[in-house]
C-alpha cells in the first residue's frame, strides 16, 4: 500500500510573504534526464555506450568515442496529466508543452602526430534534465470550514496571547500601501484578506478576527454560514537544462577520457488560484459573496558543477563505463506578487501585493555513474546503467550578505527525511537493417523522501533511420508507467473560537485534496554527421 503525507499547500504564504523550504530545494536539485530521441529511447543508458549527444550529461568522455564530427537538434512535446478528488468530485487536467530537450555540437580531431592518442574532441551541448509543466483543478462544496475562517483564526491571539495584531496594523495607506508587507507582521493573505474587508475585527476586540465567510451563533461560536463552492487550480512552467563545454580523448581506441564544465539554468513559474463562492448570499451576515486569491511565483537560478568520465572496451564488444559529478552549486532567486479579488455587500474590491523578491543558494549532492553495455556484432545493443548519489546532503543557504544561515531547520529536515538513492536505468537497440534501428528502454529513479513514495518508473520506445549521407533522424516516446499519489490541504485546520470567552470552542478539519500525475515526452531528433 502506498505511503501518502497529508501536508498543507503552500498557499498561505509565510510572513515574509514566500517560504523556501527542502522541496525547492529538492526540485532544483532532481534531474530526470531526456537528451537526444537515441539515448532517452534507450531510457538514458548510455553512461558505458557513448557516442550520442545525449550521453555527455551522464558521462564526460562519450564524447570520445565519436570518430566524426555531428550536429544535434531535438525538439520535445511533453504532456502532463493530472487527476484530483476533492469533496468527492473528480476532475482531470492535462497541459502540454512544446520546448528543446536538446541542441549539441561536437568537433572530433584526429591526431597523427601521437600514436597513442586517436583524437581529441571538443563539445558544446544542451540537454534538458527537468521539465516543471504541470496543470491541476479541483472544485467542491464545503459545508464546515473555510480558507477565510483559517486566515482570521491564524492571526487571532491564542491562550497567550500570541500573536497581538491590531487590524489597523494590516491596513494599506495611501501614503505607505507597503507598510504591512514590509512590517512582516502577518501573512501576505491575511493583509490582503483584511484590504479587500474579507477579515474583520470584533467590534469589542481589535485584534480577534473573524472571516467574511463566518457568522457567530446563538452560544457566541463563529460557525460557518453556508454551503461554499471552492475551486483551486495551478498551472507550473519551467525546465532545468545543462549548458555543457566538454573535451575528451581517444587512447588506442579503447580507453575514453572526459571533462565537463556544465553550467545550469532553471526557470520555474507558477500561477495557483483558489476561491470561494458562496451558495447562497443570504447564509451570511456579513453579506459574502465570492472572493479569489491569486499566486505568482517566479525563481530563475544558475549553477556550476564539474565531472569526468571515462569509457573503457576490455574486450571485443564489452564496454564499461563510469563518472562522478561535483555537488551543483546554484544561486536562486525567487520573485512573487499576490492578490485577492473580493466580493461583499454588492461591492467588488480588488488589492495586489507589492512584488516580493529573495536570493538564496541550494548545493545539490555529489553523483556518481556506473554502466555496462554489450554490443552484439552489428545488429544489437544491450546497456545498463547505476546512479547513485545522497539527497540528505542538499545544503540550503541564505545570500551570501547574509552572516546567519537562516535555513538550518531546514537543512535538519534534509538530512533526517531525505535519503542516499539508487538509480536504475536499461536500454536496447535493435538494427533490423544497416539504415534502421528500433529501441527501448526502462528506467527506474528511486524515491527521495523516506516518508513519501516520490519513486519513478518511465518505459521508453524509439526508432531511427540513417541515410548513406550522414543524415539521421531519431523519434522516442516516454511515459511514466507510476503515478505520483499525493494527499494535502489547501488550507490549515483550526479552531473555531466564541465571541463571548474569546476561547477555542473546537477543531474545524478541513477537506483533503487527492491528486495523482503522471506525464509522457515525444522526442524528434534531426542530426547531421560530418
Amino acid at each position: 500500500m502506498k505511503k501518502f503525507v497529508i501536508t498543507t499547500l503552500v498557499i498561505l504564504i509565510a510572513i515574509s510573504g514566500l517560504s523556501q523550504n527542502r522541496y525547492d530545494a529538492l526540485r532544483y536539485s532532481t534531474e530526470y534526464y531526456q537528451g537526444t530521441a537515441r539515448s532517452m529511447s534507450m531510457g538514458n543508458a548510455m553512461t558505458a555506450l557513448g557516442g550520442d549527444l545525449g550521453a555527455i550529461t551522464l558521462n564526460p568522455a562519450a564524447s570520445g568515442i565519436f570518430l566524426h564530427s555531428e550536429f544535434t537538434l531535438t525538439p520535445s512535446l511533453f504532456t502532463s496529466f493530472v487527476d484530483t478528488d476533492y469533496l468527492d468530485n473528480k476532475d482531470q487536467t492535462n497541459r502540454t508543452h512544446f520546448g528543446l530537450a536538446n541542441i549539441g555540437w561536437v568537433l572530433s580531431l584526429p591526431i597523427k602526430s601521437l600514436s597513442e592518442i586517436k583524437n581529441i574532441n571538443f563539445a558544446i551541448v544542451a540537454n534538458n534534465t527537468n521539465d516543471f509543466t504541470y496543470k491541476n483543478y479541483a472544485h467542491g462544496t464545503e459545508t464546515l470550514s473555510s480558507f477565510l475562517g483559517a486566515e482570521a483564526s491564524s492571526i487571532s491571539p491564542d491562550v497567550t496571547g500570541y500573536p497581538n495584531i491590531k487590524g489597523y496594523n494590516l491596513t494599506m495607506t495611501d501614503d505607505y500601501p507597503n507598510r504591512p508587507y514590509d512590517n512582516g507582521i502577518a501573512p501576505w493573505s491575511s493583509i490582503l484578506g483584511w484590504n479587500s474587508f474579507m477579515l474583520d475585527t470584533l467590534a469589542s476586540s481589535d485584534h480577534r478576527f473573524i472571516g467574511a465567510t463566518q457568522n457567530i451563533d446563538s452560544n457566541g461560536d463563529y460557525v460557518l454560514g453556508g454551503p461554499l463552492d471552492q475551486f483551486y487550480s495551478r498551472s507550473i512552467s519551467g525546465y532545468n537544462t545543462n549548458i555543457t563545454l566538454n573535451t575528451s580523448i581517444n587512447i588506442l581506441d579503447k580507453l575514453f577520457i572526459g571533462a565537463n564544465l556544465s553550467i545550469i539554468d532553471i526557470y520555474y513559474h507558477s500561477s495557483s488560484s483558489y476561491s470561494e463562492k458562496a451558495k447562497n448570499i443570504a447564509n451570511f451576515d456579513t453579506g459574502f459573496e465570492e472572493f479569489t486569491y491569486n499566486q505568482l511565483l517566479t525563481t530563475t537560478a544558475t549553477g556550476i558543477k564539474l565531472s569526468a568520465g571515462v569509457i573503457y572496451f576490455p574486450i571485443k564488444g564489452l564496454r564499461i563505463g563510469a563518472s562522478v559529478s561535483t555537488p551543483t552549486w546554484l544561486n536562486l532567486k525567487d520573485n512573487w506578487k499576490n492578490s485577492m479579488s473580493s466580493r461583499i455587500q454588492n461591492q467588488d474590491f480588488n488589492v495586489t501585493s507589492p512584488s516580493g523578491e529573495y536570493e538564496y543558494r541550494v548545493t545539490s549532492p555529489f553523483k556518481y555513474e556506473i554502466g555496462l553495455a554489450y554490443i552484439l556484432g552489428k545488429r544489437a545493443i544491450i546497456s545498463l546503467d547505476y546512479e547513485g548519489l545522497d539527497y540528505s546532503e542538499i545544503k540550503m543557504k541564505g545570500d551570501k550578505s547574509i552572516n546567519i544561515n537562516p535555513f538550518e531547520s531546514e537543512n535538519d529536515d534534509i538530512s533526517k527525511d531525505f535519503q542516499h538513492v539508487n538509480n536504475f536505468r536499461s536500454g536496447l537497440e535493435f538494427r533490423a537493417t544497416p539504415n534502421f534501428s528500433i529501441r527501448a528502454g526502462y528506467a527506474y529513479y528511486e524515491q527521495t523522501d523516506k516518508t513519501y513514495d516520490d519513486s519513478k518508473q518511465f518505459g521508453t520506445i524509439g526508432i531511427g533511420y540513417k541515410t548513406n549521407n550522414a543524415f539521421f533522424i531519431d523519434l522516442a516516446y516516454m511515459y511514466q508507467l507510476n503515478k505520483q499519489n499525493e494527499l494535502y490541504t489547501l488550507y490549515s485546520g483550526y479552531a473555531a473560537e466564541n465571541e463571548t470567552t474569546g476561547q477555542s470552542a473546537q477543531y474545524i478539519s478541513v477537506p483533503t485534496l487527492y491528486e495523482s500525475s503522471r506525464f509522457q515526452k515525444i522526442l524528434l531528433t534531426l542530426g547531421f554527421r560530418f
